[in-house]
């Protein structure tokens, strides 16, 4: 058993390695594929903030009022356990800037966008970190699905 155990982990170092090296001789697909990561990454904290402020509403019967920073506030103080702490620092799940406000996976503060008292529409700027252009993350709670600007 513990032989099988060897050439296992013998061949995923021998991946990893292969990897690394294929890696090494695309930079820019390397570029790319953490770009596509990030943005994977990305969607993945919208649906779960866009969980949380669902879970909020039928709490309260409405959303958080403010701009992003009183949004995350006002989760931060619901969603006190360990699952996905909404505090500052490396050993938050989800990234807030030095004013609280969530950012993306490049650092840029996610635009929340209250549209009525219980729908809501988050954006990210994307790779670029530019808004309004057509590499942003658009999430619509509408549809409750990710759409195109």
């Amino acid at each position: 058993m513990n032989n099988f155990l060897y050439k296992i982990c013998l061949g995923f170092v021998g991946l990893i390695f292969l990897l690394l090296v294929v890696g090494s001789l695309f930079p820019l697909s390397g570029n790319r594929f953490r770009n596509g990561a990030k943005r994977v990454a990305t969607h993945n904290e919208i649906k779960v903030m866009a969980w949380m402020l669902d879970e909020y509403i039928k709490s309260n019967n409405r959303l958080p009022v403010g701009g992003n920073a009183a949004i995350i506030s006002a989760l931060s103080a619901t969603y006190t356990n360990d699952f996905y702490p909404l505090t500052p620092g490396p050993t938050s799940r989800m990234q807030t800037n030095s004013i609280g406000e969530l950012v993306d996976y490049w650092q840029v503060p996610l635009q929340i966008q209250v549209v009525g008292t219980t729908n809501f529409i988050f954006r990210s700027a994307g790779p670029n970190k530019q808004f309004n252009d057509k590499d942003d993350i658009v999430f619509n709670s509408v549809s409750n699905d990710f759409v195109k600007p």
